[in-house]
């Protein structure tokens, strides 16, 4: 045992001595022992902050949202799974994380025409996680689509299966023309996400109406009835209205390319129209998520598990359809707050004509999607009944 008084008596085991056996002497003795105690009061359970802190939690707001922004969403999940550490982190600084995330990951036009969900307790707009994992989905769902049109596209109008192109040439093209795409799909994914939720407004309001002339009087003469075309067509008027012209001439081009290759996929031989019913279905009903799964299933490349998904979502919205509006008679009483989907025209088609005549931008100079660095290729696909002139490449005026 150490003396830890000083004296010169003071002596350790061989052991302390790595084995040789030999004594050691007094000032080395006091240094071990002190080093003993130091250990054994650095080892005492402390503080939790203190023994979980590091140097990634001293680092600036700021910075850790920088390096939170890099990542894919699905990755900012899981980091919120690993620790307790890390998820208040990304849960106390998630508005400053998720403005990072919109602009790293160029979600500014979504977040525009998506916004937030206002909190009512402090008016302020509730940016997380789940806000991220919505834009991104969207974003996802415009890309995958426009990547489907772009095939079509090039096999169409270069007159040559894009299979047969060089590999290093087909993807160039491919990549700027689902680039440019997906910018436009982003407006026709927002009309339509507005155009089912004012629908479902329109169909609540018709049937409290309806409610209510039923039980007045009749002794005056019928009731006036509201027209069911002509409340979808003012609200659709409004919501193209908020488009600048630029994007309400491209948005209209895009739905004409959209709806004709729709046609042309469900009937490649003429007469295309044949089954607009079904189309209108579409967009009335179950919006551009299941139109680019319809384009997925339609793929020569398609698997069997994929188009037997499709089919069971579309019979899933048939049944939903026909269980709102059951058996549709021409001419029934309770016409004009049913679901029925209009013809395909009365779906942004003729409400956005209208706009465009009222901004004097009918007619107005076409447009084509370019893939100049090879050969000047003009991907003359992007038009409407309104267009004349030459075409132009997009961003020219």
């Amino acid at each position: 045992m150490i003396n830890l008084s000083g004296s010169a008596t003071a002596t350790t085991t061989a052991a302390s001595n790595g084995g040789r056996g030999r004594k050691l002497s007094t000032g080395w003795s006091l240094a071990i022992a002190r080093f003993a105690q130091y250990r054994s009061r650095s080892s005492r359970p402390t503080d939790n902050t203190k023994l979980t802190e590091t140097y990634f939690d001293k680092l600036p707001v700021e910075l850790l949202a920088q390096i939170f922004a890099q990542v894919h969403v699905t990755d900012l999940i899981s980091l919120q799974c690993t620790s307790r550490s890390f998820y208040n982190i990304i849960d106390v600084n998630s508005a400053l994380i998720v403005r990072q995330y919109i602009r790293v990951h160029s979600l500014t036009t979504l977040s525009k025409l998506f916004p937030a969900v206002v909190l009512p307790s402090c008016n302020k707009p509730r940016y997380d996680v789940r806000y991220i994992v919505g834009l991104t989905r969207r974003e996802q769902t415009c890309r995958e689509l426009s990547g489907y049109l772009t095939e079509r596209i090039l096999e169409r109008c270069l007159n040559t299966p894009i299979q047969r192109l060089k590999p290093k040439t087909r993807t160039v093209m491919e990549t700027c023309l689902t680039e440019e795409l997906t910018e436009r799909m982003i407006y026709v994914l927002y009309f339509l996400t507005e155009y089912g939720r004012r629908r479902e407004q329109t169909l609540e309001r018709l049937a409290t109406h309806r409610s209510l002339v039923s039980s007045l009087p009749t002794n005056n003469g019928p009731h006036p009835t509201l027209n069911r075309a002509e409340i979808f067509r003012a609200f659709q008027i409004t919501i193209i209205s908020s488009l600048s012209d630029n994007i309400l001439i491209q948005t209209h081009h895009i739905m004409h390319l959209l709806v004709k290759h729709i046609r042309l996929s469900v009937c490649p031989a003429p007469p295309h129209q044949k089954n607009d019913p079904w189309i209108s279905m579409l967009l009335h009903k179950s919006g551009l998520g299941r139109i680019t799964e319809f384009f997925a299933a339609d793929m020569p490349y398609a698997s069997h598990s994929t188009r037997k998904a499709f089919a069971r979502a579309m019979q899933k919205d048939f049944d939903e359809l026909e269980e709102v509006t059951g058996p549709v008679s021409p001419g029934g009483a309770n016409d004009v707050e049913r679901d029925v989907p209009p013809p395909i025209r009365e779906i942004w088609f003729d409400a956005a004509q209208e706009v465009l005549r009222n901004r004097e931008l009918e007619p107005h100079v076409g447009e084509g999607l370019a893939v100049g660095m090879f050969g000047g290729i003009v991907v003359d696909d992007l038009s409407c009944t309104g267009c004349v002139g030459n075409m132009v490449r997009p961003g020219q005026t």
